[in-house]
């Protein structure tokens, strides 16, 4: 980008975003007021504290006194501009994450399901181990290691799907690796929580059985 024979360069900043947060940076010059371009509207920043609604009340005023050769556009905030532009993404993620839960509440409830059937269809086995003298925390760890099997089993298959799909909607992130060990760990948290959760209910069901009953209905 060449500098026009009026002009002088008196400093450099850093990249910035004019056009949008996922924007590719372009060559941009900052010039003077006096030194625009007389096609173009001047956009006019103002640094200012207090309320968003009384800002913009004052600035409109301050318009109104230099006459009616002066348009004044609606005065945004930055932080209005920012929120108009990510609304999609923002959207997106809040779509995202709700089918996300969904999707949890319906793992933590297929594995609650799995394991109740489980341990109903051991109960006699779980009866003669209580009276044959097996601890009720050994009966509760027992049906509770089942089903952290299958947690482990459904996340050493679910991370390199998740991996394989993150980098498939890369694009759409914004700050954020598509395999971020962080968010990987913690949504394998997440779903351990869940597993234990779900089937900790259904364990100490097994682990209060009582053996005699559990005998005579067999």
């Amino acid at each position: 980008m060449s500098l026009r024979p009026d002009l002088s360069l008196v400093g450099v900043v850093r990249d910035m975003t004019h056009y949008g947060l996922r924007a590719t940076v372009k060559p941009t010059m900052y010039l003077p007021f006096a030194q625009r371009d007389v096609g173009r509207a001047p956009v006019i920043l103002v640094r200012a504290n207090g309320p968003e609604g009384a800002l913009i009340t004052a600035l409109r005023r301050e318009a109104e006194n230099l006459g009616p050769q002066v348009a004044v556009t609606e005065p945004l905030t930055l932080q209005r501009q920012i929120d108009d532009d990510i609304f999609q993404d923002r959207l997106l993620a809040a779509i995202s994450g709700f089918f996300g839960a969904l999707a949890l509440l319906l793992a933590g409830i297929g594995l609650y399901g799995v394991v109740a059937y489980g341990t109903v269809r051991r109960s006699a086995e779980i009866g003669i181990r209580i009276a044959l003298g097996a601890r009720r925390g050994a009966v509760l760890w027992m049906v509770l290691r089942d089903a952290l099997l299958l947690v482990a089993a459904g996340l050493a298959l679910g991370v390199p799907v998740s991996l394989a799909a993150a980098r498939a909607v890369a694009s759409l992130l914004f700050e954020v690796k598509a395999g971020d060990p962080f968010a990987l760990a913690g949504t394998a948290g997440v779903l351990a929580a869940i597993g234990i959760a779900a089937s900790f209910v259904p364990a100490l069901r097994a682990a209060s059985v009582e053996p005699l009953r559990v005998l005579r209905r067999d």
